[in-house]
């Protein structure tokens, strides 16, 4: 069986009393497609070997979406219908951002399925 720490223990204590990290909010307006898609997939060494790397917490937080809901409303039966999803980069490399709809036949037309987003870009997937 396992005995629990000690109260004084270094591992349980929050060091440096530094504020805590907080992802950046980015708001975008969710009814204007974004025109312009990027890359799918990593063109160069750079590219491959960035997208490719483990994030640490603070570089998974310099990535922001928007929205965190979509409320599509009324919709007819068998009418298309979009919403742009946004995905901002604010992290120094680059990372490959993947859609995955779970095979969920109401978002089987999300585009594009993937895109590489350079430091600093944002990108939109048609949601």
């Amino acid at each position: 069986w396992l005995a629990l720490p000690a109260v004084g223990e270094p591992l349980f204590l929050k060091q440096g009393g530094g504020a805590a990290i907080k992802p950046r909010s980015r708001v975008m307006d969710e009814n204007r497609l974004i025109r312009r898609k990027l890359k799918a997939e990593p063109s160069n060494a750079r590219e491959r070997k960035e997208c490719g790397s483990i994030m640490r917490p603070e570089q998974i937080l310099a990535i922001s979406t928007h929205p965190s809901n979509m409320e599509f409303g009324s919709v007819c039966i068998q009418a298309d219908t979009s919403k742009s999803f946004t995905i901002s980069n604010d992290s120094q490399q680059h990372v490959r951002v993947q859609i995955d709809t779970l095979g969920n036949r109401s978002l089987a037309k999300s585009t594009p399925e993937a895109q590489v987003l350079p430091p600093g870009a944002t990108a939109g997937f048609d949601i």
